[in-house]
């Protein structure tokens, strides 16, 4: 059995870089560069790097063109007002930050980044690593110290349909993602997934390859330890931690109790 609820990025040998994109209203990085300034928020550009005053972490930083359909992108979820996704059409360029991830800490130190981007005038967030999309609103609500549970939700999708279903964003805190095949509906995907991960993520509760857990409706699921194969290894949706994959243990299949989670 392998404990594996967190790993160290650097022992993955593939290194995770989180990738944030943020529709602006500056023409430049120049005029980025005044807004923090003038916003106070403790952040300051040295060359290609966004720099944090109090204590020296970095990032790289860039800009491309206004995106035509970035805004459908954000409109997609129904997580956003008429008027952030005004704003966020409306965008003359992109930010784009990117740095280490692969844990709780490096993911932290990129999210308060962009947090001061947005503080600073950006219309939004978008997670390369996920495609998961934040206006200003539901940002500025996950993003808070005082919510752990928020990081969780800042980097993590959920995508698939009748065959299976699957998460991509985990690998930014250093995480495996998990997958389901067959799901009986789209509801009860969603609360088993998320319900696993979230345990995962959160409860400080070590869980093993081959390990049972609560399902919905009464259901036991085993997770197994697969590697993460849905895109090539140099996409920012990549995980390099790998994946779980969740089984429905059928009534009268064998399983230790030590091997059970209770996580409803």
């Amino acid at each position: 059995m392998v404990a594996s609820n967190r790993i160290d990025g650097s022992d993955s040998g593939h290194p995770v870089r989180i990738d944030l994109r943020l529709p602006s209203p500056w023409g430049s990085l120049r005029e980025l560069a005044s807004a923090l300034k003038a916003s106070n928020a403790g952040y300051r550009f040295d060359g290609a790097e966004l720099v944090r005053d109090a204590d020296g972490w970095r990032c790289e930083v860039g800009e491309s063109p206004h995106d035509e359909e970035i805004a459908e992108l954000f409109a997609y979820e129904g997580r956003v007002t008429p008027k952030e996704l005004k704003a966020i059409g409306s965008h003359l360029t992109k930010v784009h930050l990117a740095g280490p991830g692969g844990s709780t800490k490096s993911a932290r130190a990129m999210v308060d980044a962009a947090t001061a981007l947005m503080r600073a005038g950006a219309t939004g967030v978008m997670v390369d690593n996920s495609a998961a999309t934040h206006s200003p609103t539901d940002w500025f609500t996950l993003a808070g110290d005082d919510k752990p549970g928020g990081l969780y939700w800042i980097f993590t999708t959920l995508n698939g349909g009748d065959e299976d279903v699957w998460t991509n964003g985990q690998h930014c805190l250093g995480l495996r993602d998990a997958e389901f095949p067959r799901p009986p509906d789209e509801e009860f995907a969603y609360l088993l997934v998320h319900n696993f991960l979230g345990y995962v993520y959160q409860s400080g509760k070590t869980v093993h390859d081959g390990d049972v857990v609560d399902g919905p409706a009464g259901t036991i699921y085993r997770a197994t330890q697969h590697p993460f194969t849905r895109v090539e290894p140099d996409s920012p949706l990549f995980n390099p931690f790998g994946t779980w994959r969740l089984a429905r243990v059928e009534e009268g299949e064998p399983w230790a109790k030590e091997s059970y989670h209770p996580i409803r």
